[in-house]
């Protein structure tokens, strides 16, 4: 027992002297003065508990937040995935039967020829585009009507779904479109919007490029353009076109964890902390609309906005406000173009 013990002693000794952190060695050789090896003692623990804790700190930062980024793919199979609310516009936006039928009330009402009101609709091109006509015709005919709420008109003389979308298969099944697709109002005027909802796997239409019902104005186009949210595109399909589009999903999920970092790290929104770039566009267009013309625009904000309350819809009278307007907001279509 005293061998082993002597044995320690040595060992201890010889641990000090070899050591790099000769304090320790100090420790020992410094015995007689007592008073030094115990400040030097001090010195030690100190050295040592500050070390421990900072590291067992670093440890517990990296646990907390740690710098270590994972990517996993997750394989979903084909019914849990959803089609994305896209959106069929017509290269026409009015009805050609619809604004006959609505120039017969005109002339019954107003006592001018059908003729005349058929030449004085056109103008309602102003609301799809307000350099399309010139201030002063879209006053003349909003006077002419007096007090007809044109905004509100404009869904009643758009083209139907029923008559833009003649078939639809949904995974080779028939299926009825107007169970498909729903008048949506959108920048650019009311479109077929996809009801996603329960909806997965194929999904082919035929489109009636014919024409026949387009109600003529400068600015038609032959066609159809589809629209996908949250994306500034568009893509456009001409009559005889077979288009197929594939469309590849892509689900990203956040760490909860993260939201403890600030935005300036992490650099990212979470879903309820900002919106996408297309809806803070018409945000931006809608407030500029308010401000400068004390009035929203038809297109896209549907009848059910919060802010129709307080504001008014723009009729024909504000086309030389809503040109200024349009032209000061130009470059944000440039913009946010110029990234796709």
């Amino acid at each position: 027992m005293m061998f082993v013990k002597g044995a320690a002693r040595r060992t201890l000794i010889e641990y000090f002297r070899k050591t790099s952190l000769n304090g320790f060695g100090l420790l020992y050789f410094i015995r007689k003065r007592r008073i030094q090896r115990l400040f030097w003692f001090a010195f030690i623990t100190f050295g040592i508990l500050f070390a421990g804790l900072s590291v067992l700190a670093m440890v517990l930062q990296y646990l907390n937040h740690p710098i270590m980024t994972s990517l996993s793919e997750d394989i979903f199979i084909e019914e849990n995935v959803r089609f994305p609310a896209l959106t069929i516009c017509s290269g026409y936006k009015l009805s050609r039967r619809k604004v006959s039928n609505y120039a017969d009330e005109l002339s019954n009402a107003k006592g001018q020829s059908k003729d005349y009101w058929l030449r004085q609709l056109t103008l309602l091109e102003g609301y799809f585009d307000s350099f399309a006509i010139s201030p002063q015709d879209g006053r003349n005919l909003q006077n002419a009507l007096n007090s007809t709420n044109l905004a509100k008109e404009l869904q009643k003389l758009s083209p139907s779904c029923d008559t833009l979308i003649l078939h639809c298969e949904v995974n080779d099944l028939n299926r009825n479109c107007s169970d498909i697709f729903i008048v949506k109002n959108t920048m650019q005027g009311f479109c077929c919007g996809l009801q996603h909802e329960n909806l997965t796997g194929e999904l082919t239409i035929t489109l009636d490029s014919s024409q026949e019902d387009a109600f003529a104005m400068p600015q038609n186009v032959d066609g159809f353009t589809l629209h996908m949210p949250n994306w500034l595109g568009r893509l456009s399909i001409q009559p005889g076109e077979l288009a197929n589009i594939e469309l590849q999903i892509y689900e990203l999920q956040a760490n909860p964890q993260l939201r403890d970092y600030n935005l300036d790290e992490r650099r990212c929104y979470f879903h309820d902390e900002g919106i996408n770039q297309a809806d803070c566009l018409t945000q931006c267009r809608l407030k500029a609309y308010i401000i400068n013309c004390q009035c929203m625009p038809p297109f896209p904000f549907s009848a059910d906005s919060t802010v129709n309350s307080t504001h008014k819809y723009c009729n024909l009278t504000h086309i030389d406000c809503l040109q200024l307007v349009d032209c000061k907001l130009s470059y944000l279509d440039r913009s946010a173009f110029s990234h796709i």
